[in-house]
């Protein structure tokens, strides 16, 4: 009974966790919009839910909040920041030309099309590249222990991760879902407009992350 509550306590609160909006949002809400025909979003979503599962599982055992020295080293937040900038700047430039609901082509003339391994190690890397997960994960999982919303035994530390882990990739989904429904309402300008906004704003949030290390 106690694992059945810590379930459904772990998926809402990843759930709910992962709804503001992020780099991993950003890229896979672009894929979504984007109307790939064969979407890796699934992967980005996986790798990216491998490094939630982990730190809240850091959290749990009390790790978590040592990472902080060194994710807020500045060489660190300057490699995050370099990748997500990269990314972003991927995304903003390299926008896809519909022809017609046939495959996307982008402007080199290629399929845009990218390898299960490669979006599963870009969603990875973004979300290792967040310097503000392992310490929001450790504030989460501090204020369900102190609350007696969750105990600290090892059975609930794994059902929490797990299940928090899919509540996040649920609503990753539910994004990628939504802009799929949501690109046939708008014209192959606005698709691409859109791309490119999204990409400004991960390159923004690489800028974020950068400035976040130096002042913590």
């Amino acid at each position: 009974m106690v694992l059945l509550k810590t379930l459904f306590i772990g998926w809402g609160v990843g759930f709910v966790a992962a709804i503001p909006a992020g780099p991993v949002g950003a890229s896979v809400f672009a894929q979504g919009i984007e109307g790939r025909r064969r979407s890796t979003a699934p992967a980005m979503i996986l790798g990216a839910i491998v490094v939630d599962a982990v730190y809240c599982a850091l959290a749990f055992l009390g790790v978590s909040i040592y990472l902080k020295p060194w994710l807020a080293n500045p060489i660190v937040g300057a490699i995050a920041m370099i990748f997500l900038l990269g990314l972003g700047y991927k995304m903003a430039t390299t926008v896809p030309i519909m022809d017609g609901g046939g495959p996307n082509v982008d402007r080199a003339g290629g399929t845009g099309s990218e390898t299960s391994r490669g979006a599963f190690c870009t969603g990875f890397f973004m979300s290792v590249a967040n310097p503000i997960l392992p310490v929001s994960w450790a504030g989460i999982v501090y204020a369900l222990q102190s609350s007696g919303t969750v105990g600290e035994e090892m059975p609930v530390l794994i059902t929490f991760a797990i299940f928090a882990a899919l509540g996040m990739g649920c609503w990753l989904l539910v994004l990628y879902r939504t802009a799929r429904f949501g690109r046939s309402f708008l014209s192959p300008k606005a698709v691409r407009w859109v791309i490119r906004g999204l990409g400004i704003m991960v390159m923004l949030m690489g800028v974020y992350y950068g400035v976040w290390t130096v002042i913590n």
